[in-house]
């Protein structure tokens, strides 16, 4: 199975990385994709096969991991690659954490800083724990939002050792986890303001006589596109009400009109606007506005 890695754009535009040589940022680049990167930015890897995969030879290699080291950005460590940067770039939904947790439980002791291993029920409190091992020895800073007088939010990149630890004491203490099930509800309220689903979907079978279950991730992401690209409410439930009533859909049982069939843009341009009596094909052109 393939991985995801998150590298942010603004890279090319970073005064530190515009300042390296080709070879430097192959080898950078590299170091953030290659087949041995985990969740945790932290993998064994030996100059060897850094060398063979990038075509890099082994000196240039040494002396740009000197450097990377100087800069804290990626430390070599006991044939450990440790990129400081690297969590605060990825995106993490709870199973990616435990696997990161996971993944930190097996260095050895002298790379983590803890002699015990951390534990995965809970795993808020392990994750704080992880951050606030490498966070200080590593600079591997947490992505931080902090709120300012004027209620907005702003994220910290901390780069200077001292900023470091002062920047990952205050994320924990800012960031619990009540906050984040704060945040947690807050997603779920908005993704109800959406649509509810479940009186969508009842819809859809009133009109449609069948008995579908259930409006799945996939396809909510779909609705959620329509709206994007300027469609309204009002026309998917105008497509939901039309389309049935026509003599095509009449003549085959509405086997055709499913959740997913409502939710594509051609569609909703077809028969948002289709009166009761109209046909398959015939259809009301959309006035622009």
């Amino acid at each position: 199975m393939s991985k995801s890695r998150t590298i942010q754009t603004k890279m090319w535009t970073d005064t530190w990385f515009e300042g390296l040589d080709v070879s430097q940022k192959l080898l950078f680049i590299y170091l953030l994709t290659n087949d041995k990167t985990n969740m945790l930015g932290i993998y064994e890897i030996s100059i060897r096969k850094m060398s063979f995969d990038t075509g890099i030879d082994k000196d240039t290699i040494n002396k740009t991991l000197e450097q990377f080291k100087k800069d804290d950005k990626i430390f070599y460590k006991e044939s450990h690659i440790i990129i400081s940067n690297f969590l605060k770039n990825q995106s993490y939904n709870p199973n990616m954490k435990k696997s990161a947790i996971n993944t930190f439980n097996e260095l050895p002791n002298s790379l983590k800083g803890l002699d015990k291993v951390l534990d995965t029920s809970d795993i808020s409190k392990a994750w704080v724990s992880l951050y606030e091992s490498l966070g200080k020895a590593y600079l591997m800073l947490p992505k931080i939002e902090v709120e300012v007088e004027a209620k907005s939010e702003v994220e910290i990149y901390n780069t200077t050792p001292a900023e470091a630890e002062e920047c990952v004491n205050h994320s924990f203490k800012n960031q619990s986890p009540p906050q984040e099930k704060e945040k947690e509800k807050s997603s779920a309220k908005k993704e109800k303001e959406i649509f509810d689903w479940d009186k969508l979907l009842e819809f859809i079978n009133n009109n449609t006589g069948r008995s579908f279950k259930v409006i799945n991730k996939a396809l909510r992401s779909k609705y959620k596109a329509r709206l994007r690209d300027g469609y309204t409410k009002e026309d998917i439930i105008s497509v939901i009400k039309n389309a049935p009533k026509t003599e095509f859909h009449k003549e085959n049982n509405c086997q055709y009109c499913t959740p997913e069939y409502f939710s594509r843009a051609d569609i909703i341009d077809k028969y948002s606007e289709v009166t009761k009596n109209d046909s398959e094909t015939t259809v009301a052109p959309k006035m622009n506005t």
